[in-house]
Protein backbone atom coordinates (compact mmCIF):
# COMPACT_ATOMS: atom_id res chain seq x y z
CA UNK A 1 0.00 0.00 0.00
CA UNK A 2 1.36 3.58 -1.23
CA UNK A 3 1.20 6.82 0.41
CA UNK A 4 -1.80 7.58 -2.00
CA UNK A 5 -3.20 4.65 -1.33
CA UNK A 6 -3.33 5.02 2.39
CA UNK A 7 -4.59 8.82 2.53
CA UNK A 8 -7.67 7.53 0.10
CA UNK A 9 -8.57 4.94 2.88
CA UNK A 10 -8.27 7.73 5.86
CA UNK A 11 -10.25 10.20 4.11
CA UNK A 12 -7.98 13.23 4.60
CA UNK A 13 -4.60 13.83 4.36
CA UNK A 14 -1.92 13.71 7.28
CA UNK A 15 -2.29 15.86 9.90
CA UNK A 16 -3.26 17.53 13.36
CA UNK A 17 -7.14 17.17 13.51
CA UNK A 18 -7.07 17.56 17.49
CA UNK A 19 -9.26 20.13 19.00
CA UNK A 20 -7.85 19.31 22.48
CA UNK A 21 -4.28 20.79 22.73
CA UNK A 22 -3.65 18.30 25.58
CA UNK A 23 -4.49 15.30 23.54
CA UNK A 24 -1.73 16.90 20.82
CA UNK A 25 0.77 17.48 23.41
CA UNK A 26 0.09 13.73 24.74
CA UNK A 27 0.79 12.33 21.54
CA UNK A 28 3.94 14.19 20.20
CA UNK A 29 5.53 13.15 24.10
CA UNK A 30 4.49 9.60 24.20
CA UNK A 31 4.77 8.75 20.32
CA UNK A 32 5.61 10.83 17.77
CA UNK A 33 9.19 11.11 18.51
CA UNK A 34 9.56 7.10 19.08
CA UNK A 35 9.25 6.80 15.28
CA UNK A 36 11.66 5.88 13.74
CA UNK A 37 14.05 8.61 12.39
CA UNK A 38 15.57 7.26 9.58
CA UNK A 39 12.73 6.33 7.82
CA UNK A 40 9.50 8.31 5.93
CA UNK A 41 6.45 8.43 8.18
CA UNK A 42 3.01 10.60 7.95
CA UNK A 43 0.51 10.49 11.08
CA UNK A 44 -2.97 11.28 11.37
CA UNK A 45 -4.26 12.87 14.58
CA UNK A 46 -7.54 13.38 16.21
CA UNK A 47 -9.25 13.30 19.18
CA UNK A 48 -10.12 9.96 19.01
CA UNK A 49 -6.41 8.62 18.28
CA UNK A 50 -3.71 8.93 15.97
CA UNK A 51 -2.58 6.84 13.20
CA UNK A 52 1.51 6.32 12.23
CA UNK A 53 2.09 4.67 8.98
CA UNK A 54 5.61 4.17 8.50
CA UNK A 55 7.00 4.13 4.70
CA UNK A 56 9.96 1.74 3.57
CA UNK A 57 10.56 2.19 -0.29
CA UNK A 58 7.53 3.92 -0.76
CA UNK A 59 5.03 1.01 0.93
CA UNK A 60 3.89 1.19 4.23
CA UNK A 61 6.28 -1.03 6.68
CA UNK A 62 4.38 -0.66 9.81
CA UNK A 63 1.02 0.95 11.01
CA UNK A 64 0.35 1.97 14.39
CA UNK A 65 -3.11 3.16 16.19
CA UNK A 66 -2.57 4.89 19.71
CA UNK A 67 -5.37 5.78 21.69
CA UNK A 68 -5.77 9.20 23.65
CA UNK A 69 -4.02 8.92 26.98
CA UNK A 70 -5.65 12.09 29.17
CA UNK A 71 -9.23 11.54 29.05
CA UNK A 72 -11.43 13.44 27.36
CA UNK A 73 -12.85 16.60 29.97
CA UNK A 74 -16.03 17.91 29.55
CA UNK A 75 -15.84 21.67 28.26
CA UNK A 76 -17.49 22.80 32.17
CA UNK A 77 -14.13 20.72 33.55
CA UNK A 78 -11.82 22.50 30.58
CA UNK A 79 -13.31 25.60 32.28
CA UNK A 80 -12.93 25.32 35.40
CA UNK A 81 -9.16 24.38 35.16
CA UNK A 82 -8.44 27.14 33.22
CA UNK A 83 -10.34 29.16 35.54
CA UNK A 84 -8.15 27.32 38.53
CA UNK A 85 -11.28 26.09 40.39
Amino acid sequence: MTESDVEKVVGLPPGNYCTDDQITETFYQYYVDRRLPDLPHKEWMSDGGMIQIIFKDGKVMRKSFYAPILPRRSWLEQIRDRLGL
